[in-house]
């Protein structure tokens, strides 16, 4: 258990298998600001990282926002490195299991996303409330998705000079996996 107000979290360099911003099990973060600018990542996630709830593993369809393991708002800069894993990488928004967040605000910008990455607006299995993405020049983004499992509000999805190969603003339709829930608003882009 952990409670924070601020989380900051700057990385210019290193390798990394998995980076957290908002903690593990049950945590409350008020704010977490990500900024990458290099290093060589395998997964990412702006909020917690959550797998049980009372002591027992949960799946997608038990999880909201009444999470113990709950970041208000994630601001994540990722300005460089490289995202690459063993099979793929995983930049996500939200959190991953049984999380909860807010909010996501996301800038991807000059980073090298091309080999296998899956970049998605909210969690995987989480909740995420409004998720806002840019995807700025640089690199381009293999797989670009609003949701990966779980529940998100909405997602307003900005293009800005990215070269993205494969995008879904839901989720990943070839991944019969993937069952995201939008509870706002349809997913847009511009």
């Amino acid at each position: 258990k952990g409670n924070a107000t601020t989380v900051n979290m700057k990385i210019n360099d290193g390798t990394f298998a998995m980076i957290c911003g908002g903690g593990v099990l049950e945590s409350d973060c008020t704010t977490v600001n990500m900024t990458i600018n290099g290093g060589t990542i395998a997964s990412i996630e702006g909020g917690g990282h959550a797998f049980v709830k009372n002591g027992m593993e949960v799946g997608s369809a038990e999880i909201g926002a009444e999470s113990p393991c709950h970041v208000g708002t994630v601001n994540m800069d990722i300005n460089g490195g490289t995202f690459k894993g063993t099979d793929y990488a995983l930049v996500y928004g939200g959190g991953q299991g049984y999380s909860a967040v807010d909010k996501v605000v996301m800038t991807v910008d000059n980073a090298d996303m091309s080999d296998n990455c899956y970049v998605t607006a909210g969690g995987s299995n989480g909740y995420t409330g409004d998720a806002e993405v840019t995807l700025g020049a640089g690199r381009s983004v293999n797989i670009y998705q609003g949701g990966n499992r779980g529940t998100v509000g909405t997602v307003k999805t900005t293009v800005d000079g990215a070269t993205i190969n494969n995008m879904y603003l839901g989720g990943d339709s070839t991944d019969s996996g993937v069952k995201v829930a939008f509870t706002g608003e349809n997913p847009a882009m511009s």
